[in-house]
């Protein structure tokens, strides 16, 4: 995908790789991308043929996330570089740790600038023209860029969304037979408030239990022994895309980035549902 975007020339990233295209490659994808790279990094240091390939991929990564525009992957690039250096160091990795890191925030922001430069010299400087630009080579406008003009459609959307759900008891409890007027609002930014206002409270509970189930697991699991890395870092992720990406976006109703939260947060139910014993890893060669 990087490399058909150099060869575009499009600047921002290009959904169209000559054989086939990929749905919602802007908002909803890098993310899911990101955060697996962060996990197969936190799972798999120990193994020196897998650093090299880490090694490797750390550029394209940066890229990737940069080329998206999406703030979350680009965030959770920074968030992540600094959270695993922390963990290799201490596991005695520093030195591998570091490189990743480097190649990460190295490429992600000369290739922030490069696109500034880009957008300059093809008069996309406003977020309006930006938006045309997308339009024009038909990329997805669903895409969370973070400037003002973004968040204030955000909070306008949260407003009718959270307006609509305590308006009446009864669309709180049982959600609403028609969608919000999509002039008004059109979409809702946040996964758990979409769900409440199409389906109602009543349909909220059994994510409520599960949040609330995982987050006691994980707690148990911590004061009870000491918890391996990569579970740790299973956990910190299905966090993030449960309590923040979903926040932010809905990501659980899109085909591919949902069955893949859901996928991994039934993994680490799992994980955290074995004995201590069963986390542990076989010797490796470093």
């Amino acid at each position: 995908e990087i490399l058909a975007t150099l060869i575009q020339d499009t600047g921002i990233l290009t959904p169209y790789l000559y054989v086939f295209s990929i749905y919602q490659h802007l908002q909803y994808v890098p993310v899911i991308f990101v955060g697996l790279y962060f996990l197969a990094l936190i799972s798999l240091f120990e193994y020196k043929d897998m650093r090299r390939l880490l090694l490797f991929l750390a550029p394209f990564i940066g890229l990737y996330a940069a080329a998206s525009l999406s703030i979350l992957a680009m965030a959770m690039v920074l968030a992540g570089a600094g959270c695993v250096l922390f963990a290799l160091i201490r596991k005695g990795y520093g030195r591998f740790g570091t490189m990743v890191v480097l190649l990460l925030i190295t490429f992600l922001f000369s290739y922030t600038t490069i696109l500034k430069s880009y957008f300059v010299e093809n008069d996309l400087g406003t977020p309006k023209k930006r938006a045309a630009y997308i339009l024009k080579h038909k990329f997805s406008l669903d895409i969370d860029q973070g400037v003002p003009g973004d968040l204030q459609e955000r909070f306008k959307s949260w407003k009718y969304y959270r307006d609509g759900v305590l308006g009446n008891p009864l669309n709180f409890i049982f959600g609403h037979e028609k969608v919000l007027n999509r002039d008004l609002a059109p979409r809702a930014y946040n996964y758990y408030l979409d769900l409440v206002y199409n389906f109602g409270f009543i349909s909220l509970v059994p994510f409520i239990f599960l949040i609330v189930h995982t987050l006691s697991k994980l707690y148990q699991r911590i004061r009870a022994t000491k918890i391996p890395l990569d579970l740790l870092g299973l956990a910190a992720l299905v966090l993030f895309f449960v309590l923040v990406d979903n926040s932010m976006k809905v990501g659980f109703r899109q085909p591919y980035p949902g069955i893949i939260m859901f996928f991994l947060w039934g993994v680490l139910l799992n994980r955290l549902s074995n004995d201590s014993n069963q986390d542990e890893k076989p010797a490796v060669t470093r």
